[in-house]
């Protein structure tokens, strides 16, 4: 029914690499996470990342991964 919420099994976004082997991110597209995966555009490879920190006043996510140097 229209009116039925249904979990929501994925989602996308984009990011971008800052210092650190960190990935920056809104933070409305890591807020209600459970599994955070990274991958290339253009890639099907996907590497799980860890969630540092979210910002929902200024609408930030930052992940960090430990593989992220595979992602270039």
């Amino acid at each position: 029914m229209p009116w039925q919420r249904k979990r929501q099994y994925s989602s996308s976004s984009s990011g971008f690499i800052i210092g650190g082997r960190r990935v920056l991110t809104n933070a409305h597209s890591v807020e209600h996470y459970t599994q955070v995966k990274l991958k290339k555009r253009g890639s099907d490879t996907k590497y799980l990342a860890t969630v540092l920190a979210i910002g929902n006043e200024c609408d930030i996510g930052m992940h960090a991964h430990t593989r992220l140097l595979y992602l270039f």
